[in-house]
């Protein structure tokens, strides 16, 4: 990070020469005495500022940085494990892609370029212009590490660009106004792009070059357990669903004292919707951009919510993102509003099952019995979510637990291509998606996939081709959602890492999959829009187009009783009959009859 580039002639020398060069241009001698460095300022996110203070072991990589902004306060770092801390939670990383990022992160932290006698590989690439000026660039792989792109100027000799081939995609850093302390140059402007398009840009205020960096600076702050309960535990609150058969988990909540209707979603975290944030009397500030499935990034802001009471468990002193949802997602049935969702801090406090069959939740100590039955699996994490072992057609990779996903059996097409499943050209569909906008896919059925020791039949299988956000990620295979997870009785416990699934009656129905060839979303009350239409489809037999308005289902008037998507499920669900619908084009009224029929 601390870098710069190498003469015109000495990219034939090869990358080793390059960097002994930019190891001179930013002082050469100056740095043997650095054991660390310490910075501090601002950086911007979501459009609003924060504050930080970071600091690094030069010799080892190892860091810890503390943000600020509003009312978050998070504390992250690595100390051979990339590990985070907030809402008194400290989490760490043991998902493959994010080790390997985690070691190319301490090596760029360490300018491991500069030891000769280091194990990566370093590889010349052709050169590039940048803001006029041309560039040598070279791709390093630490030994254990993910890939890096070492953009070198090559008449200043600065590290200028990085490339960072991540694990969710590409993060570009652009480095800016080098500036020289005791003998040494570091850029006191950084400017970061992630895959969602989002961007960090940090000021430095001040950079302090440290003899060597105490133990207790980089230490993880201590957990803070924050959960308790206000009679004898555990917890157990019945749950509706969005809709009649599969979606969204929604309980009923307080925040602060003040009542909220919830989505617990395995794949979120504490989230409030802007009016319900303003119901609830609360001052949000601070900013950053946080993505989803989809490939763009959305600005948030955050809140102190106080304590968070769902039946007789408690979290207290809790922060939550505040931003708008999806209208689909937060009006998803008449007569249900969500103000917003809760998550990983929930699974964190209290071991967690979800009973679909019951149609309960229950929140327990981790010290209590541990769950009897079924398969118990262990999990592996980016720090916040859960990731399992699935087969699909013979073929195992991690898959996501996520409440929060209302579909069945996502499948991402890297796994699927790398494994020869799912070739065909499948149906295509674009999904509305959530937090980070539309998602494209493919609709296809299986041949069977076995969770933990359990087999299903048939499943629907989507396939998705998200170049960025949570289903973009190198490590990760796929998705699990509400339609497997209904089949279970599902445990989670952060404290063991593990999940348990225990089968109930619904373990071997039938899977339904879209048989009107349409996908729709929801932004207002008053109609469903259609966002694609397969072809060869009975919606594309009767003319429906993307961007009609589906203002009236099966003699039911949308905006009239104020149907939301969960409401479909009983009008279309193993529909065989004609499905009347009006169809509002422009200004125009057309009727149409659908003749659902099998796709997959």
């Amino acid at each position: 990070m601390f870098g710069t580039a190498v003469p015109a002639s000495s990219q034939a020398a090869g990358p080793r020469a390059e960097f002994a060069a930019e190891h001179a241009a930013v002082g050469g001698a100056a740095w043997n005495s650095v054991g660390g460095i310490l910075t501090s300022g601002t950086q911007v996110s979501g459009g609003a500022p924060a504050s930080f203070r970071q600091v690094v072991d030069h010799r080892t990589g190892f860091s810890r940085e503390t943000v600020d902004s509003g009312p978050l306060h998070d504390v992250s770092g690595f100390d051979g494990t990339t590990w985070d801390a907030h809402n008194g939670i400290v989490s760490q990383a043991d998902l493959p892609g994010i080790v390997a990022d985690g070691v190319t992160g301490a090596y760029m932290a360490r300018d491991g370029w500069w030891n000769a006698n280091d194990a990566a590989t370093m590889t010349a690439l052709p050169s590039q212009t940048l803001a006029g000026r041309s560039v040598d660039v070279i791709s390093v792989v630490p030994r254990g590490g993910s890939p890096v792109d070492v953009w070198l100027d090559r008449s200043s000799h600065l590290i200028v660009r990085t490339v960072q081939h991540t694990d969710s995609g590409d993060v570009t850093s652009d480095y800016l106004d080098y500036r020289t302390t005791n003998g040494a140059r570091v850029p006191y402007r950084i400017t970061t792009v992630d895959p969602t398009q989002a961007h960090t840009d940090v000021t430095v205020a001040s950079a302090t070059l440290l003899r060597a960096v105490p133990k207790a600076d980089l230490q993880r702050p201590a957990t803070d357990p924050r959960g308790s309960f206000s009679g004898a535990p555990p917890a157990v609150v019945p749950f509706r669903l969005g809709s009649i058969d599969t979606g969204h988990v929604v309980v009923d909540a307080t925040f602060g004292g003040k009542p909220a209707t919830l989505i617990f979603d395995t794949g979120g975290a504490n989230y409030l919707v802007p009016d319900a944030a303003r119901r609830l009397g609360l001052v949000t500030g601070g900013g950053a951009d946080i993505s989803g499935v989809g490939n763009a990034s959305q600005a948030v802001s955050f809140a102190n919510v106080g304590a968070i009471d769902v039946g007789s468990s408690r979290l207290r002193d809790q922060t939550a993102i505040v931003a708008p949802l999806p209208y689909f997602v937060q009006h998803e049935r008449a007569g249900v509003t969500a103000d917003g969702l809760i998550g990983f801090e929930t699974l964190s406090a209290f071991r967690t099952t979800f009973d679909y069959a019951a149609r309960t939740l229950t929140l327990a100590p981790f010290d209590s019995p541990p769950p009897t039955g079924g398969t118990t699996v262990h999990f592996v994490s980016e720090g916040v979510h859960a990731y399992v072992p699935v087969t699909i057609d013979g073929a195992t990779g991690l898959f996501g637990l996520d409440t929060g996903d209302s579909g069945a059996l996502t499948v991402f097409r890297r796994f699927a291509r790398a494994h020869g499943i799912f070739s065909g050209p499948g149906v295509p569909f674009v999904a509305a998606g959530g937090v980070g906008g539309t998602l494209g896919f493919s609709l296809y059925r299986g041949t069977s996939m076995t969770i933990g020791r359990t087999t299903l039949p048939a499943p629907v299988v989507t396939v998705t081709d998200a170049a960025a956000g949570a289903f973009a990620s190198r490590s990760i295979d796929g998705n699990i959602g509400a339609r497997i997870l209904e089949r279970f009785k599902v445990t989670f416990d952060f404290r063991a890492r593990t999940v348990t699934f225990v089968p109930n009656d619904r373990v071997n129905e039938h899977f339904e999959a879209n048989r009107t060839g349409m996908s729709l979303n929801q932004t207002d009350p008053n109609a469903f829009v259609v966002l694609s239409v397969a072809p060869n489809s009975p919606a594309s037999d009767v003319g429906i187009r993307a961007g009609d308005r589906i203002v009236t289902v099966d003699g039911r008037s949308v905006a009239g009783e104020h149907l939301g998507g969960g409401d479909l499920t009983p009008i279309v669900k193993n529909r065989t009959a004609d499905l009347p619908l009006v169809i509002r084009r422009g200004t125009s009224d057309i009727n149409v009859v659908l003749k659902p029929r099998e796709l997959v």
